[in-house]
């Protein structure tokens, strides 16, 4: 509460010191209180949606409310017949106000009801910061004669315009409008990222030049959406109407978008992120940006999306991957490549309840292979047999290289006993081929251990540990065999 404590001075004295520390103190208060008002009674649509449009508005008026309870000399502030409103601080904004206004095509009578929010907020902060005061009665008083004030000098000048000067006004803001239109207009279509205007629900409201060249592969000329949806010269009216943007939901015209932005925009939510999608037949990689955009009373007025094209980068990004995650010699996965799918597929396999087999594979003797016919002979052995490997597995299974000679085949959908079958066939297939480097001849053979992977296992070795068991079981019992682990937990002669 605000307490007059002075000691000396008239009440108005008081009164006008305690309502020139109100307005300097309480800005922030009142721009609240008159937002708020403005936005019930759904002014906000009419007037500035910008902040500091309204900020100099209010910063305004309580100058000039200060400025003119300094001016004042007269102890009262009743109005005489002969006032002189002219060289009043108040006075003077209000015909700056009434001018500003007028120019924007705004009517007295809307401007004058808006005005009444005003000094309802600006009675509003002496109530309550000056409840307990025994003098509220007159600062109120004081208050409201100077918005009185105001108005009679805004509507003085409203009404004293010549009609011409009006009109001349209006051309003038006009012209400016419609610069300001299409210098923004401009900005829009010069971007090379295609951005997009979407509504409340994510339907195209405005697109530019690089958003119609990418969605219907047509040369637009700048501004062509926003003026005319279908005026696409040079094209057919079929062809128009199968290519028009405006008015449609984004997701219609990229679906891909669905599982990223939804069916109806977020009033609040940034939403970024990257998209894969294919459009005209051409796939692309985009990172897409979504912004909400919200006028000064809160209001959602819908959203700006860009898709800035990362296809080249993502390109770069695969290509390292695949390098990254393959054996450079026999182009099988690698470790990295087994470990990063192991965890999905046993994760896939536990949640549809489905079979998911591990086989790793160890080259019998190959130490003396490289020792017998040198490392070139060893090489071409790993490469033959992981094409054949490659060649009898389908497209969803993984084959890597998890070793020197040891390689991991991960088979979903895939039971113990047909996981065997598998293993038995590539076992003979890698019997009876021939490698050949130079004139040297090698045959090998393989041994194979099979088992379903460990739905518990936290590592790649815990995961495959009852397959590498049956490996080492058949390395046993003479190599060149396929062992399962089921077979070892039944005692059963591999």
């Amino acid at each position: 509460m605000v307490t007059m404590t002075h000691p000396q001075g008239d009440e108005f004295a008081l009164c006008r010191a305690t309502i020139i520390s109100l307005l300097r103190d309480n800005e922030d208060w009142l721009m609240r209180r008159i937002l708020d008002y403005a936005h019930r009674q759904d002014y906000t649509q009419y007037t500035s949606t910008m902040m500091c449009a309204w900020q100099a508005s209010i910063a305004g008026l309580s100058e000039a409310l200060i400025k003119g309870a300094q001016e004042q000399t007269r102890s009262s502030i009743e109005f005489t017949p002969n006032q002189d409103f002219i060289h009043d601080a108040l006075a003077h904004f209000a015909v700056e106000e009434a001018i500003l206004h007028r120019k924007r095509g705004i009517k007295p009578g809307m401007f004058l009801s808006l005005l009444k929010y005003y000094r309802q907020a600006y009675t509003d902060l002496v109530d309550e910061r000056c409840a307990d005061s025994p003098h509220i009665k007159t600062l109120r008083h004081f208050v409201l004669k100077r918005f009185d004030l105001l108005e009679i000098a805004l509507v003085t000048e409203w009404n004293s315009t010549p009609m011409d000067k009006v009109v001349d006004e209006l051309s003038t803001t006009n012209r400016k409008l419609t610069n300001e239109k299409n210098f923004y207009l401009t900005a829009f279509e010069s971007l090379g990222t295609p951005a997009f205007l979407l509504d409340h629900e994510l339907e195209v409201t405005d697109a530019n030049q690089a958003a119609v060249s990418l969605l219907t592969g047509m040369n637009a000329r700048a501004g062509e959406v926003y003026y005319d949806a279908a005026a696409i010269t040079g094209h057919d009216q079929d062809f128009v109407s199968e290519n028009v943007i405006l008015n449609r939901p984004v997701t219609e015209l990229m679906p891909e978008l669905t599982d990223f932005i939804g069916k109806r925009c977020d009033t609040e939510a940034q939403k970024s992120g990257d998209v894969s999608m294919t459009i005209r037949d051409e796939d692309y990689d985009f990172f897409f940006d979504q912004h909400p955009l919200q006028d000064i009373s809160g209001q959602f007025a819908g959203s700006i999306m860009f898709l800035k094209d990362i296809s080249d980068r993502k390109a770069v990004e695969r290509r390292l991957k695949a390098i990254a995650d393959k054996d450079p010699l026999t182009g099988a996965g690698n470790r990295r490549a087994l470990e990063s799918v192991i965890k999905s597929e046993l994760s896939r396999a536990h949640r549809h309840d489905e079979p998911l087999s591990v086989a790793i594979l160890d080259i019998d003797w190959f130490k003396s292979v490289n020792d017998n016919y040198g490392h070139l002979m060893g090489d071409r052995v790993l490469i033959d047999i992981a094409k054949l490997c490659k060649d009898l597995i389908r497209p969803y299974d993984t084959f890597a290289r998890i070793g020197g000679e040891e390689f991991a085949l991960l088979l979903p959908k895939t039971s113990v006993p047909e996981a065997e079958r598998l293993a038995e066939r590539l076992r003979q297939r890698v019997a009876e081929h021939t490698t050949q480097a130079g004139e040297n001849r090698v045959q090998v053979t393989i041994s194979i251990g099979v088992a379903l992977l460990a739905k518990g296992a936290k590592t790649l070795e815990e995961m495959i540990e009852s397959a590498d068991r049956a490996l080492y079981c058949a390395k046993l019992d003479g190599r060149n065999r396929v062992v399962t682990f089921e077979q070892l937990r039944s005692n059963k002669p591999a």
